[in-house]
């Protein structure tokens, strides 16, 4: 291994100017061998530019956004209630549908053949086969 000889005179001469540099927000720069001092440079109101706005402009724009967020305000709640009345008529609406299941079900079963069946037995009639034979053609 080959060790190189480091220059530090050219080292420090870099240091200087990049302490010598000036940063952003910062006013003076003193070196002092390797220890930098500096001061924090204080801006000047003038540098700040707020826009100018007649008074009366900036009361219509506050009422303008009042009214804007009222309106919107108004609506959030609206829409709520709607939400409530559309989850309370789908809740009546599935009630609905069971009971309708249930009572075609009952249906079903009631006029179903064999309930049919059942009731004629009872009431004294005698069960025949299947309702369609099979009919044959003669050649």
């Amino acid at each position: 291994m080959i060790a190189r000889k480091h220059n530090y005179a050219k080292q420090n001469e870099l240091n200087r100017r990049r302490v010598e540099k000036p940063l952003y927000g910062l006013k003076s720069y003193k070196a002092d061998g390797d220890k930098a001092t500096h001061a924090v440079k204080k801006k000047s109101p003038s540098t700040i530019k707020v826009p100018k706005v007649a008074p009366w402009k900036m009361i219509l724009i506050t009422m303008a956004l009042s009214v804007v967020g009222f309106v919107y305000l108004t609506h959030v709640f609206a829409t709520q209630e709607i939400l409530e009345e559309v989850t309370e008529l789908r809740r009546a609406h599935e009630t609905a549908k069971r009971s309708h299941a249930e009572y075609s079900l009952t249906y079903d079963r009631k006029t179903g053949p064999a309930e049919i069946t059942n009731k004629a037995s009872t009431r004294g009639f005698i069960y025949g086969g299947a309702a369609d034979p099979i009919i044959q053609l003669k050649k």
